[in-house]
C-alpha cells in the first residue's frame, strides 16, 4: 500500500506532465520551481532528514489552482482502478466553488492557504475587515469540527 505522501508526489509530476513543465506547475501555483521540484521529488528535509511532504492544505490549495476536484491528489491514479467512481461527491464541492461569488471564492482561497501565508495575508488586511476574517476562520474551524465528529 502506498503512503499518502507517495500517491501525492505520483499526483503531482502528473500535474507537470499535464502543464508541460514543473515551472509551468510553478506558475500556476504561484511557488517557486524548487518548491515544486522538492515536493515532487521527496527531498530530505534539512532539519529531519525525511522526505518532504505536502500538508492537506498544501494538496487542496494545488487541486484548486489547478482545477482538480477536491481530494484529487490523495487518489492513486497509477492503475485504471481508482477507489473513487466516476460519480464521486468531491466534484460536488468543485462544482459550487466555481458557481460561487468572487468574495465567497477569494474567502475560501484564504482559508486553503497555507498558516503562514493566511497570517500575512490577514496581517495586511484593513483592520475594518479582522472581524469579518475572524468570523470566517471561526465558521470554518466549526466546520472541520463537526465533520471530524460526523
Amino acid at each position: 500500500m502506498k503512503l499518502i505522501d507517495d500517491i501525492r508526489r505520483e499526483n503531482l509530476a502528473k500535474l507537470a506532465e499535464e502543464l508541460g513543465s514543473i515551472t509551468a506547475l510553478a506558475k500556476q501555483l504561484d511557488r517557486s520551481d524548487s518548491q515544486v521540484s522538492q515536493w515532487i521529488h521527496g527531498s530530505a528535509h534539512s532539519a529531519t532528514g525525511k522526505p518532504r511532504g505536502m500538508r492537506t492544505d498544501t494538496a487542496r490549495f494545488v487541486e484548486i489552482q489547478c482545477g482538480k476536484p477536491l481530494g484529487w491528489l490523495d487518489v492513486d491514479h497509477s492503475s485504471e482502478k481508482s477507489s473513487l467512481s466516476a460519480d464521486n461527491t468531491s466534484a460536488v464541492p468543485w462544482a459550487a466553488y466555481q458557481q460561487a461569488t468572487a468574495a465567497t471564492r477569494a474567502a475560501i482561497d484564504l482559508l486553503l492557504l497555507p498558516t503562514r501565508e493566511r497570517a500575512a495575508v490577514l496581517s495586511a488586511a484593513p483592520p475594518a475587515l479582522a472581524g469579518g476574517v475572524d468570523l470566517i476562520e471561526q465558521y470554518a474551524e466549526s466546520a472541520l469540527e463537526f465533520r471530524k465528529r460526523a
